[in-house]
This record gives structure tokens, C-alpha cells and sequence, in this order.
């Protein structure tokens, strides 16, 4: 198993990653160092980070799993990064996997609202 910290590629405000390459995926840990609550921060991955470790990793393919409930989470991939958000107490570490396979339809109730008038 590789481990390696990674500069400010995953880095977004305040918060800091390391990834530790597995044969199941990329575990990937996110910290939030402030001494406040980050709720629904967003976590932006960089593909070419990502490929250094993995490099067949299909983008299209990506399921990004919480590392502690195992639940996968709702994820959005482009051409540069995979984007997530996360709920982040003060202090705290959380762990995603990030593996090749099938999204499952994941419904959530919107938080926004929109119309054309």
C-alpha cells in the first residue's frame, strides 16, 4: 500500500487530504483543521492527482463510497475533477473511497429551487 500527502491539489479552503492507494479503490481523508463547523464544503479532486496512483481509473466510472457508513455518496465528475460535499465538525476527519463501478440512482430532496418567469 502507497501513501502519499499530497500538496495543494486537494486542498480547499482549510481543508487538507491524504491518499493511501489500496487495491479496492483510493482512500482518500479530508480534514477540516478550523475550530468551526464546515457544513456542505466542497471537496473538489483533481484527476491527474488521482491517476498518479491510478492510472486506468475510468472518470466515468467513479463511485465515491463514505468511509464510515460505507453509503454511496452523490458525487459529480468533469474533465479536470470529482466533485462531493460533506458535513465537517470542527476538527474532524472523515475517509471516502473512491472505486470503479455502477452508480446506483441516488434521489435527494433539492435544496434549491428555481423558476422561470
Amino acid at each position: 500500500m502507497k501513501t502519499r500527502l499530497l500538496a495543494p491539489a486537494f486542498t480547499l479552503i482549510f481543508l487538507s487530504s491524504s491518499l493511501l492507494c489500496g487495491e479496492k479503490g483510493l482512500l482518500v481523508k479530508v480534514t477540516n483543521p478550523s475550530e468551526f463547523a464546515r457544513p456542505d464544503e466542497m471537496i473538489a479532486l483533481r484527476w491527474s492527482e488521482i491517476r498518479k496512483e491510478l492510472p486506468s481509473f475510468e472518470s466515468t466510472k467513479a463511485l465515491l463510497i463514505d468511509g464510515k457508513s460505507k453509503a454511496e455518496l452523490m458525487s459529480q465528475s468533469n474533465e479536470d475533477e470529482l466533485l462531493f460535499q460533506s458535513d465537517f465538525e470542527a476538527k474532524e476527519t472523515k475517509s471516502f473511497t473512491i472505486r470503479q463501478g455502477s452508480r446506483k440512482h441516488i434521489k435527494r430532496q433539492s435544496r434549491v429551487d428555481g423558476r422561470f418567469v
